[in-house]
């Protein structure tokens, strides 16, 4: 997700779907007795763009990814993958 806004604001097109929206890194601190701290310890801001809190990355070309297992689908029979290769070639 942040990749994907530092690509927005250097003028990727972008293929996807959107993103989560959550550009605050967490920390779970364990305590003793079980118990644990979830601290908030970063957070990041895009260059450029608006950030992307809540809202998450846009893509320039929205393309599903289906319900497909990732390890096992072939690139031909890839949306995304196909929908890049087109906005590539549109480029």
């Amino acid at each position: 997700e942040i990749f994907a806004a530092v690509m927005k604001d250097y003028d990727a097109v972008l293929v996807g779907e959107t993103t989560y929206g959550k550009s605050i890194e967490q920390k779970v601190l364990t305590l003793s007795g079980g118990s644990a701290l979830l601290l908030s310890n970063k957070s990041y801001t895009p260059c450029s763009s608006p950030s992307f809190e809540n809202s998450g990355v846009e893509p320039d070309v929205v393309c599903a990814l289906g319900v497909e297992n990732l390890y096992l689908i072939e690139h031909e029979d890839d949306a995304q993958i196909q929908a890049a290769h087109q906005a590539l070639r549109n480029y």
